[in-house]
């Protein structure tokens, strides 16, 4: 074992308790105990510790430094999840708006068509429905050609006077 992980292991010893007393303070019961780990790794990675003249206080610049970071990381993610639960809610409220929308368009079209002359509102459904000539639709209804597109025009033109269009 090295020199360096000699005074390591005694920092350890001696500052670790306090080091966890004062990041449950911080961050909590659950982070505190990675936080203590983390400032370890740190002082290991960045100083010779058995050189450090003041590690206790190094050491609590460390811990004070990282729940800092912490406290960002923890406001920053609530934020993330405040604006995506906003965001969800938005989303959800426009979908219910356009689906309430839409059912209002579909009953004032169903009505639309219940006002139309029975002859008019099959020839149209025939045409949008089931995509039909104007020949076949003549042949299934017993009626001309030109009397089914008359048909027709005059039941878009009730339709969309109707609606508004």
């Amino acid at each position: 074992m090295t020199a360096s992980e000699k005074a390591l292991g005694a920092l350890y010893q001696d500052y670790a308790p306090a080091l966890r007393r004062f990041a449950r303070r911080r961050v909590g019961m659950q982070e505190s105990e990675d936080m203590v780990q983390d400032i370890y790794l740190h002082a290991l990675q960045r100083v010779d510790v058995a050189t450090l003249d003041s590690p206790r206080a190094y050491l609590f610049r460390i811990a004070a430094n990282l729940s800092v970071d912490a406290v960002r990381r923890d406001r920053i993610r609530s934020r993330y999840a405040e604006e995506a639960a906003r965001d969800a809610d938005q989303a959800e409220r426009s979908n219910s708006g356009d689906a309430i929308a839409t059912l209002m368009e579909f009953q004032k079209l169903r009505a639309a068509l219940e006002r139309l002359p029975p002859l008019y509102r099959e020839i149209l459904l025939l045409k949008r429905l089931e995509h039909l000539t104007s020949a076949e639709i003549a042949a299934r209804v017993g009626v001309s050609v030109r009397t089914v597109e008359r048909h027709l025009a005059r039941a878009n033109d009730e339709i969309r006077r109707d609606l508004g269009a």
